[in-house]
């Protein structure tokens, strides 16, 4: 796994990085690394707001893949869901209407996927 987040924020209804500040609604660079936003955004708050996703898999070509995306293969009206599996082998790809677990992800099926959104941004849909 590579130590990289970004967090949903469910007041917000945002997905934040490492270099945005969620308080002000723009990109201003206020954190300098994943670290710093997850220790900014825990420190000294009881409540929090967030719900954090770790990066999975980078593609050659630069896409990122965190925990909780969205994808499709060749029929675009069906969706899968990508998790980083409980017991921590990897990454598992779920169907994204059912839930149901459907395989153990190796990297070569990544460069196959496009990605749609992330499951909170499409809950519901």
């Amino acid at each position: 796994m590579l130590n990289e987040y970004r967090a949903w924020n469910k007041e917000q209804n945002i997905m934040v990085y490492e270099n945005e500040d969620d308080d002000r609604g723009f990109w201003d660079g206020v954190n300098l690394s994943s670290v710093e936003m997850v220790n900014a955004r825990l420190a000294g708050n009881k409540y929090c707001p967030y719900i954090w996703m770790q990066l999975l898999y980078i593609r050659e070509d630069g896409e990122k893949f965190y925990d909780g995306d969205v994808v499709s293969l060749s029929n675009p009206h069906k969706y899968y869901c990508i998790k980083k599996l409980d017991w921590n082998i990897g990454y598992g790809l779920y169907s994204y209407s059912s839930g149901e677990f459907l395989t153990v992800l190796n990297k070569d099926q990544f460069e196959k996927f496009t990605k749609v959104g992330n499951v909170h941004e499409m809950e519901g849909k």
